[in-house]
């Protein structure tokens, strides 16, 4: 059984155009022009538009702090005035010390922010769990295993099976509603393993409800 509080996380990001700048010839365009041109690149390279590691930045983040007592749900963002450093060391300052952090699709959550402290020449021990007093990591969606050639569903759509409301996110961080959508995932995936009992779980969503 899991002790302590868990975390449910999520995050926006976006093309980092000081960092294609850096790489690229592309003086003379802007923001948009310069995004036009890595994804187009992307294509031509990988078959794809996907945005490397490397040529995102972090614009927002969204977790959700649950126990059986309670819950809330959080947002923060670069365009509240705070640069990308300044958010990641928020994180660091919440995330350092919860039981587990989680992540629908944690394979592509993990190595962003581990890019972006190395960007930043932030530390960031939690996101390398070693044990001890660091967090467990958890891919939610991951959790579920492979089933076959089927890919993982929507999560919005899992979420709502599991009864996840839909919430406004007007005036907050986009991915809020990600966040909070993980949490319900994150508890479905912990009863299912055994990780947390059937009451506990039901105590955590009820807090969720009331959040």
């Amino acid at each position: 059984m899991t002790q302590g509080p868990v975390v449910a996380l999520a995050l926006a990001t976006a093309l980092d155009p000081d960092a294609a700048r850096h790489l690229h010839d592309f003086d003379g365009l802007d923001e948009a022009g310069i995004e036009r041109a890595v994804t187009t690149l992307c294509q031509q390279r990988h078959g794809n538009r996907a945005l490397p590691w490397h040529l995102q930045r972090l614009d927002a983040a969204a977790w959700v702090t649950v126990t059986p007592d309670a819950a809330r749900i959080h947002a923060a963002s670069v365009a509240d005035g705070q640069a990308e450093a300044e958010l990641l060391e928020q994180l660091n300052a919440l995330l350092s010390d919860a039981a587990v952090v989680a992540a629908w699709a944690g394979e592509r959550t993990w190595p962003l922010l581990r890019a972006r402290a190395a960007r930043h020449g932030r530390t960031s021990p939690w996101l390398w769990p070693t044990g001890g007093d660091n967090p467990t990591l958890v891919d939610v969606a991951g959790g579920f295993g492979p089933f076959g050639d089927s890919p993982a569903p929507p999560l919005r759509e899992w979420a709502a099976l599991l009864g996840a409301p839909l919430i406004s996110t007007q005036g907050a961080a986009p991915c809020q509603q990600e966040a909070l959508d993980t949490a319900y995932a994150l508890l479905a995936l912990q009863v299912a393993r055994g990780d947390r009992s059937p009451a506990e779980v039901q105590a955590c969503r009820s807090a969720l409800a009331r959040a």
